[in-house]
């Protein structure tokens, strides 16, 4: 049987690495801002007018899906961010420029039929200090 009082000190030590850790750094922003700008283009490509092109309809698709793509990033990457920091990783996310590229090159090529998403990923940071005591550093497949 687990004890209370071992439960609560853990919970204590998730949120103090809530604290300091879990912000978005700038370069995090950044990256999210150019994954979200082109990940919603994509979903919005063929929405830019019916039979003509209408600049606002593309536009307010556009901001729709800039919204939604947002909500799901963000929120990908904190429930990640909280599995990490419980685990005492550090969490980061990258956008993956080439990917980037890559997905709009296929959206143009096949005016919009074929969605391919490639936005980034996540890069793990070892908190040595907080893993004191653990079996063994770095992920293995449980993890």
């Amino acid at each position: 049987m687990i004890c209370p009082f071992y439960t609560m000190q853990r919970w204590v030590d998730v949120q103090g690495k809530i604290k300091q850790y879990f912000s978005f750094k700038k370069k995090e922003l950044r990256d999210i801002f150019a994954a979200v700008l082109a990940l919603s283009f994509i979903i919005s490509f063929t929405q830019w007018g019916g039979d003509f092109f209408s600049f606002t309809s593309g536009a307010y698709n556009w901001f729709n899906s800039a919204i939604i793509v947002l909500f799901v990033i963000i929120t990908t990457n904190s429930v990640q961010r909280l599995v990490g920091l419980y685990m005492g990783y550090e969490v980061e996310y990258q956008a993956w420029m080439t990917g980037l590229v890559v997905s709009l090159l296929a959206i143009f090529l096949s005016r919009g039929t074929v969605w391919v998403l490639l936005p980034g990923g996540i890069i793990v940071h070892h908190l040595s200090a907080h893993r004191v005591g653990h079996h063994r550093y770095g992920l293995d497949y449980y993890k």
